[in-house]
């Protein structure tokens, strides 16, 4: 009855290790695909070049290099640790599992930008009234509004801090009535605004906003096209304040 239970036992622990090993191999052969790698290299080696790479999962990768190192010695352990009448000493737990799911699903298919900032995005032309464009932005609490030329190219990115600004400079007052957007002081927003490909996942706008931060620049808007360039039509705009939203669905 002793050896059943304890039979029981240990293919209930041999199940998790395969369970294990399955789920630290895809993360393996996906760094592999990732490097072009087709010879043996060591696991933290491929972390360290990932790393140093321009690639869609550098930035996750940089920030959980440890747990994930952690991973890779758990499956030394398994596989060539110390075993007694053929059985390991040691075994996962389930918790142990549940957290590499996570990162293979991560590794493998990041959550891309799209996926959380996808929506019609409002946008004027330069022309366009300014009292109109603030009711829009008012009633829909926009806080930044792109704006285009008749060629439908685009412009630069209205900001309520640049209306504010624009208010009360100078010593006379305002007609706002007859204003239009192209009237406000058009301020550089180089250092303010990125353009991203659609496919950009959440962990590299992790980066942009962090990288930011690092060098002291505010980094107020990141607006989502078809492939990054600035004249095609925004599919989605993520601000400073999304940056919660963002964090909800990094794994950390």
């Amino acid at each position: 009855m002793k050896n059943q239970k304890l039979n029981r036992e240990c293919d209930k622990n041999s199940n998790l290790i395969m369970e294990f090993l399955a789920l630290f191999n895809k993360i393996d052969k996906h760094f592999d695909k990732l490097l072009w790698i087709d010879k043996f290299i060591p696991f933290n080696e491929k972390i360290k070049r990932i790393i140093k790479g321009d690639y869609p999962i550098s930035w996750f990768v940089k920030l959980n290099q440890y747990q994930i190192k952690h991973f890779g010695e758990i499956r030394n352990e398994l596989t060539h640790g110390i075993k007694l009448d053929g059985y390991s000493y040691l075994y996962p737990s389930d918790y142990a599992i549940s957290q590499l799911k996570k990162y293979v699903d991560v590794i493998k298919a990041p959550f891309r930008c799209t996926d959380l900032f996808k929506k019609p995005v409002f946008t004027c032309k330069i022309h366009d009234k300014l009292t109109k464009v603030l009711k829009v932005m008012h009633k829909n609490n926009h806080s930044h509004v792109p704006v285009y030329d008749e060629n439908k190219n685009y412009v630069w990115l209205l900001a309520e801090s640049e209306i504010l600004a624009w208010l009360i400079e100078g010593e006379s007052a305002k007609d706002i009535t007859t204003a239009k957007v192209g009237d406000v002081s058009l301020i550089s927003d180089l250092e303010y605004i990125v353009f991203v490909d659609k496919k950009c996942n959440v962990y590299e706008i992790d980066k942009l906003f962090a990288l930011k931060k690092q060098k002291k620049k505010k980094l107020g808007v990141i607006l989502i096209t078809e492939s990054g360039d600035k004249n095609e039509k925004i599919l989605g705009i993520i601000t400073a304040g999304d940056t919660a939203l963002i964090d909800a669905y990094v794994v950390r």
